[in-house]
């Protein structure tokens, strides 16, 4: 935003056009304090990894394979779903007992 008279005000200081900001103490970074890992469920980071992983995997193999480069293509797309499957083992898997009942 700039000012009448062409200057950007002085964030540091509260200057000239910006509300003043009080920091809250677990957070150094106003824009960051109202953002934490709880807000958004589980089931639409999934959502999200999932749709996110199919259209960069999508778009990078069509993008090489008309370009003439097809075995990149393969290899960007396997990676891109190899990556997401790190990433669910990462967040939500890694955490389970995967092993049965001790007496059997």
């Amino acid at each position: 935003m700039i000012l009448p008279g062409g200057s950007w005000p002085d964030r540091r200081k509260g200057g000239r056009g910006w509300p003043e900001q009080t920091a809250t103490p677990e957070y150094s970074d106003p824009l960051r304090a109202s953002m934490t890992d709880g807000d958004l469920p589980g089931w639409a980071a999934g959502i999200s990894l999932l749709a996110g992983t199919i259209a960069t995997a999508g778009v990078a193999d069509y993008l090489l394979s008309n370009s003439g480069y097809e075995f990149l293509g393969i290899y960007v797309w396997a990676a891109c779903y190899a990556g997401a499957l790190l990433v669910v083992w990462v967040v939500w898997l890694r955490d389970l007992e995967l092993t049965g009942p001790a007496d059997g």
